[in-house]
């Protein structure tokens, strides 16, 4: 089996769905002999926040020189992204290997009439290559949810992380702020310490809720004054110098968050303050307003739902407000895209609605449609390649292209491929 062969095998299994709850998984895990239970894990929940609030804890570590590895998603640019070894993708060979072994297991529980999603198994490659390279500690993001979700199989982690919480997959998840919170929080463990983002005070009362009940320490974060360069934690502890090369204003409670995270596992690991400045200051993440042309002015934003979408508003307002702006927007349907739609298109000069490529996204034309209540000059592409040109014709300040991470990997591929 090569890699090519290894990924169509993988993506086969998108036809068994996405089921909730932890059995199938639980089978899996024991036939491949459990190799989550020899990690040291660090498992982040949350609506918004997660991939950044992860690359900065990766980040400090790393300038400790431990060995990190990271399983998140969904990928921007290429599939191996989702697993990482110390800022670096997976190799073929070791995705190919773990491939071999979960095949075999799949195949002893498919005569069992037993099928784990895609979602879960993927999750079960991360646990045995992880395991395999004898990693120092895991950074695992959860899927969509928190309680149910296929990496809350960890029976104890070095440290349970929330991010900020807001409105999104309402569907599975409820449909108010405490509701999602409590599925998020359902990653506690008894007894295992929690840093969370504490912005959201109807959040933040029910996961306080939930650790107290599971006898869990719980760090809470506010929010690191970027304009001034500093962090003062729960514990009186100030830390200088605190600079970060990703943009965006929700990067405030994202480094605040690591840094609490990191004070609350310094007994495992011997972090110096100059490792936590450092490793904020050289933390990246593609897709978080990340700058992929000069000329013309081209940023993409993984903000992907409504809390996001007024976050980079906030962004847009504070640091581009008198830039005149075109915005591409494409979104996957099960998003509150009308709220997005009202918070945000009013700012650009104009609007181009497109449909990622996602089995869930939603029609850039339906989007149209809903955009044009908030911009008087919206229309659909066909294409990114459209969408791009029709952007750059329209001679505006800046473009900004956002939504669902399921195309700005393409787009930006595209915006390289040009010679401006």
């Amino acid at each position: 089996m090569d890699f090519l062969s290894a990924k169509e095998y993988i993506d086969g299994l998108n036809r068994f769905g996405s089921v909730l709850g932890l059995s199938n998984i639980r089978k899996l895990l024991e036939l491949l002999g459990n190799p989550e239970k020899a990690l040291r894990v660090i498992h982040v929940a949350g609506t918004n926040g997660k991939g950044s609030t992860i690359t900065y804890i990766e980040s400090i570590l790393r300038e400790a020189s431990y060995t990190t590895a990271k399983y998140t998603s969904p990928v921007v640019f290429e599939y191996l992204e989702k697993y990482q070894i110390s800022g670096k993708n997976i190799g073929e060979e070791d995705f190919v290997r773990a491939v071999i072994k979960v095949k075999a297991a799949l195949k002893e529980l498919n005569g069992r009439d037993i099928y784990p999603t895609v979602f879960e198994v993927e999750t079960a490659i991360a646990f045995f290559v992880f395991k395999e390279k004898n990693v120092d500690v895991v950074l695992l993001e959860t899927g969509m949810g928190g309680d149910s979700d296929a990496t809350n199989i960890l029976d104890r982690v070095l440290l349970s992380v929330i991010t900020s919480i807001s409105y999104d997959h309402m569907a599975f998840l409820g449909d108010t702020i405490e509701e999602i919170a409590s599925h998020k929080a359902g990653i506690i463990k008894r007894n295992c310490p929690v840093a969370i983002n504490g912005n959201n005070k109807a959040a933040l009362e029910v996961i306080k809720n939930i650790a107290d009940k599971n006898n869990s320490n719980i760090r809470v974060a506010a929010k690191a004054d970027l304009k001034n360069k500093r962090y003062k934690a729960g514990s009186g502890e100030v830390f200088l110098g605190i600079e970060t090369c990703l943009k965006g204003l929700y990067q405030e409670e994202n480094i605040a968050l690591a840094i609490e995270s990191i004070l609350e596992i310094r007994d495992t690991f011997d972090v110096t303050e100059e490792n936590i400045v450092s490793g904020i200051k050289k933390a990246y993440i593609a897709g978080r307003f990340e700058k992929i042309s000069d000329n013309p002015p081209i940023y993409i934003d993984g903000a992907h739902n409504g809390d996001a979408v007024d976050k980079l508003k906030r962004t847009l307002e504070e640091n581009f407000k008198e830039e005149e702006k075109v915005f591409i927007m494409g979104v996957l349907a099960d998003k509150d895209y009308e709220k997005e739609c009202r918070s945000i298109c009013s700012l650009a000069k104009a609007v181009i609605t497109v449909t990622p490529d996602n089995p869930r996204a939603l029609n850039g034309e339906k989007l149209m449609e809903t955009a044009n209540k908030y911009n008087n000059n919206v229309c659909y592409a066909k294409t990114l390649e459209e969408a791009l040109e029709k952007a750059v014709s329209l001679q505006a300040d800046m473009i900004v292209a956002f939504g669902s991470l399921s195309y700005l990997g393409r787009f930006k591929e595209i915006c390289k491929s040009k010679d401006w």
